[in-house]
């Protein structure tokens, strides 16, 4: 296990647990307009819609976080490369 894997992991985990309350949420604000007779078909799609685009949002930030990351310890290990 390297830092690099053991990092992945941790983010991993907050994904799901973000998600997981991000879906929470969701369900919740969805039942109470569902009670309220608030809610309409379009808007239920407006808001599934809008909870797909945060969950690939934080999953492109951790992306380009784990790249960012990757790069940083290339440079690391280049740099006590070339002190060797």
């Amino acid at each position: 296990m390297d830092m690099i894997q053991i990092i992945e992991m941790v983010m991993i985990q907050i994904i799901k647990i973000i998600t997981i309350q991000i879906g929470m949420d969701m369900i919740q604000i969805i039942e109470m307009m569902i009670i309220e007779k608030m809610i309409d078909v379009k808007i239920l799609l407006m808001i599934q819609i809008m909870a797909v685009i945060s969950i690939i949002e934080m999953i492109l930030k951790v992306v380009i976080i784990k790249i960012k990351m990757e790069i940083i310890i290339e440079m690391v290990v280049e740099e006590q490369q070339q002190k060797e």
